[in-house]
């Protein structure tokens, strides 16, 4: 998880975002809004298999997850 993190913070850093400023801040963000995804992906898959099949919600969990994370990071941790 966390070398996937941390190619993930860099590549969004240096080639998406081109932020190359306040790198300790951004990284302390981008790493607290990774583990809020951790959070809900969770819960969606705790609560989701009684309603659909693993595959499913799992397939959907990463979906919105991922959505969720690009949006939050592309509005607080990428814009200071």
């Amino acid at each position: 998880m966390h070398v996937g993190m941390l190619i993930s913070f860099t590549l969004n850093t240096f080639v998406n975002f081109k932020k190359a400023n306040k790198l300790f801040m951004r990284f302390l963000c981008f790493y607290s809004i990774i583990l809020v995804g951790i959070g809900i992906s969770t819960i969606i898959l705790k609560f989701g298999t009684a309603l659909a099949p693993v595959t499913y919600v799992k397939i959907f969990s990463m979906v919105f997850v991922a959505a969720i994370q690009f949006v939050l990071n592309k509005f607080i941790t990428f814009k200071f």
